[in-house]
C-alpha cells in the first residue's frame, strides 16, 4: 500500500478494430506527466470557464469526450483544474492528481495497433470493489494495476494470465530490472505480473523543529520512540501512525525489526516483533505523543502534519509531490525508516496484470505498453512526477540532477538495498484488513496491544 493519499487510472483501446484493452488504476499522489508547455488553470468551482475539456457535475471530459473521470480535488480547498488538449491535472492544497495520459498519448502516436485511453477508478479499494463487480459480470478490463497484497487474490482466483510466453526479453533488460519488484510478479513459479509503480515507506518529520531541538532522524525503533517524546508538547505530537487498510506502515514497523506478518504460509499477528511495534504505539499514545488516525481521515493526518499538531509520519515516498504542493510553515526533512539490524522494509505499489478473457493481441499489447512504460526515459520521468522509486538502473544516469537538486529525494532509492516483497499469499490482503482493524481497536479503543493481535490472528485464522 502507498500510503495516504490518491490518484488515477487506465484504460486502453486497440485499433483497428477498436476494443477495450485495458483499465489500470494508480493509488497514492502516482502523478504522470504534464508534457504541454501551456495549460489553462480554472478553479474547480468555476471549472467550466476556461477549459479545454468540460466539467459536468463533478465530472471532467476531455475535449474530445473519450475520457472522463470524477473530478478528486476539494473546491473548498482551492481545489484548481488545469488541462490540455492531452492532460488534466487536479490539484488543491492538500492532492495533486495527474492523468498518465502523457504516457497513453505517446505510446498512440508512435505505433497504430493499439490505443491506450486512460480510466479512473479510484483509490486502490474502489478499483479493487470495482473490478469484482465487473469480473462477475463478465465484464471485466484487459489490464489492471493490482495493489501488491491484492495481486496474489488475482492470481489465486484463476483471473490472471500468465505472460512469459508473450515477454521475449534479453537477458541484460532483466538484469537492469529492480530486482525485488521483477522477481515479486512471479506466483507458483510462473509471471503473472509486471512492475510499474514501486515505492517503500519512509519517514516525514518537520526538519526545523528537529533542528531547533537538535534532534537527528531516528535510525532505530528506541531512538524513534525517544524522538517522538522530545517532540510533543502541549500543541504537537510527535508522531502521526495511519492505519491503512494493508496494514503496510504497521508491517514496516515489523519487519525493519527484523519480523513478518505471514510464516509458513500462515498470519504471524502475535509474533515478539508486531507485539513490539504495537506496544510501542500504546506507549506513545499513552503518554499523549501519538495521533492515530485511520484511512477514512487522511486528510485530517495531512492536516496534522502541514499544520504542526505533528512532528513525524510515515508515509509512501510516492506522498511527496503532494507535500511539495502544500504551504509548509516548515522546511520538510525525510529519512528512511528506523531499522534494526538486519530489518527490511516491505516495498508498496502495484504489478500490472493482464486479466482472463484477453485475446493474444490484447495481451501483446498490454505487453507492448508496459516495455515503453519501461523505457529509462520514461522510468526517469515518471519518477520525477511521481517520486517512486526508478524500476531500471539505467534511468538512475538520467535522474542524477533530479536527486542533487534535494538530496532527501534519493532516501527511497537508498533504501532499496533494506527491500523485501510482500507476502503473496491470496489470503493476505484479508487478513491485513483484520490486522489494521485490530490496530484502531487498540490505539483507539485501549484494547491492550496482545489482546488486539491475539484476537486478529484468531480471525485471520479463521479465515483460512
Amino acid at each position: 500500500m502507498d500510503s495516504i493519499f490518491r490518484i488515477n487510472s487506465l484504460s486502453l483501446k486497440a485499433a483497428p478494430p477498436p476494443f477495450y484493452f485495458f483499465s489500470l488504476h494508480m493509488l497514492r499522489l502516482t502523478l504522470a506527466l504534464v508534457l504541454a508547455t501551456f495549460t489553462v488553470i480554472a478553479r474547480a468551482q468555476d471549472a467550466a470557464q476556461a477549459l479545454a475539456g468540460k466539467v459536468e457535475g463533478k465530472t471532467y471530459v476531455s475535449p474530445t469526450g473519450v475520457f472522463k473521470v470524477t473530478i478528486p480535488v476539494l473546491p473548498e480547498l482551492g481545489g484548481e483544474i488545469s488541462d490540455t488538449p492531452n492532460v488534466v491535472t487536479f490539484q488543491d492544497a492538500f492532492n495533486v492528481h495527474i492523468s498518465i495520459a502523457a504516457f497513453a498519448q505517446e505510446f498512440n502516436a508512435r505505433q497504430d495497433r493499439y490505443r491506450v485511453l486512460p480510466r479512473y477508478q479510484g483509490t486502490y479499494e474502489e478499483a479493487e470493489t470495482k473490478l469484482v463487480a465487473a469480473l462477475r459480470a463478465g465484464s471485466g478490463p484487459v489490464l489492471f494495476q493490482a495493489e501488491l497484497s491484492f495481486f496474489p487474490r488475482l492470481v489465486a482466483e484463476g483471473q490472471a494470465l500468465p505472460l512469459e510466453a508473450y515477454l521475449d526479453l534479453d537477458p541484460g533488460f532483466v538484469a537492469d530490472l529492480f530486482a525485488p519488484a521483477w522477481n515479486y510478479g512471479v506466483v507458483g513459479g510462473r509471471r503473472f505480473g509486471l512492475p510499474f509503480n514501486t515505492s517503500t515507506p519512509v519517514l516525514f518529520y518537520n526538519l526545523d523543529v528537529f533542528r531547533a531541538k537538535g534532534l537527528e532522524a531516528p535510525r532505530d525503533w528506541r531512538a524513534f520512540e525517544r524522538t517522538a517524546l522530545a517532540l510533543t508538547s502541549r500543541a504537537a505530537k510527535g508522531f502521526i501512525f495511519v492505519t491503512d487498510p494493508h496494514a503496510w506502515l504497521f508491517e514496516a514497523m515489523v519487519t525493519s525489526r527484523g519480523g513478518s506478518l505471514v510464516q509458513d504460509d500462515r498470519p504471524n499477528f502475535t509474533s515478539r516483533e508486531a507485539v513490539a511495534a504495537l506496544e510501542m504505539l500504546y506507549r506513545l499514545k499513552e503518554a499523549g505523543a501519538l495521533s492515530v488516525r485511520s484511512m477514512a481521515e487522511a486528510t485530517f493526518a495531512q492536516l496534522d502534519f502541514v499544520r504542526t499538531k505533528g512532528m513525524m509520519v510515515m508515509a509512501s515516498i510516492a506522498n511527496w509531490p503532494a507535500a511539495e504542493n502544500f504551504s509548509f510553515a516548515f522546511a520538510l526533512g525525510v529519512a528512511p525508516v528506523p531499522r534494526e539490524e538486519g530489518g527490511k522494509v516491505p516495498m508498496g505499489g502495484a504489478q500490472l496484470v493482464v486479466l482472463k478473457g484477453a485475446s493474444e493481441a490484447q495481451v501483446r499489447g498490454a505487453v507492448a505498453f508496459w516495455k515503453y512504460l519501461m523505457e529509462p526515459e520514461n522510468v526517469a520521468r515518471w519518477v520525477e512526477a511521481s517520486y517512486y522509486v526508478p524500476l531500471r538502473k539505467s534511468a538512475l544516469p538520467l535522474l542524477e540532477g533530479f536527486y542533487r537538486e534535494n538530496p532527501f529525494r534519493k532516501v527511497a532509492f537508498e533504501q532499496v538495498a533494506h527491500a523485501q516483497e510482500r507476502p503473496r499469499l491470496s489470503q493476505f490482503s484479508a487478513w491485513a484488513r483484520v490486522l489494521a482493524e485490530a490496530l484502531e481497536r487498540s490505539l483507539k479503543g485501549g484494547v491492550p496491544p496482545r489482546k488486539a493481535l491475539e484476537e486478529a490472528q484468531r480471525k485471520a485464522e479463521a479465515m483460512r
